[in-house]
């Protein structure tokens, strides 16, 4: 009985399975997607709602829908710096990789909130050239 309390109290999570880097860059990277939200000049009206973030090895897009059809719009990471970061749920393994995270991105009066999982985030960061954000 131990044992379940100490994985309710620490809430341990499965890792991700199979997350290896595709040979060819077309395929999409097998990681929890990171959702984005805000103001920039590619993304979709503020009603839209959140879009999801396709990851691949060499950049992140978005599908934004127009009427009966939808475009793969690329996300330029790398015009975008890291405002704040912050884990919304404090944990013990904050930077495990199924830990909870947001990021605020800024850009010349553009900004953008991405949740999503530490490694998805991790990933962004690589894609997007930026220093590791303090915790906090």
């Amino acid at each position: 009985m131990k044992a379940f309390e100490f994985l309710r109290y620490f809430e341990w999570a499965k890792p991700p399975e199979d997350v290896r880097l595709p040979l060819d860059s077309t395929e999409e990277l097998r990681l929890e997607p990171a959702l984005v939200q805000g103001r920039a000049t590619f993304m979709p009206p503020d009603w839209a709602g959140e879009q999801v973030m396709t990851l691949y090895a060499d950049r992140a897009t978005i599908t934004v829908a127009f009427g009966f059809s939808s475009v793969d719009v690329p996300v330029p990471l790398r015009d975008f710096r890291i405002e704040q970061s912050r884990a919304p749920h404090r944990r013990w393994f904050p930077k495990c990789a199924t830990a909870k995270w947001e990021l605020l991105l800024v850009k010349d009066g553009q900004r953008l909130t991405v949740r999503g999982t530490w490694l998805t985030l991790a990933w962004l960061g690589y894609l997007g050239e930026w220093d590791e954000p303090d915790f906090g």
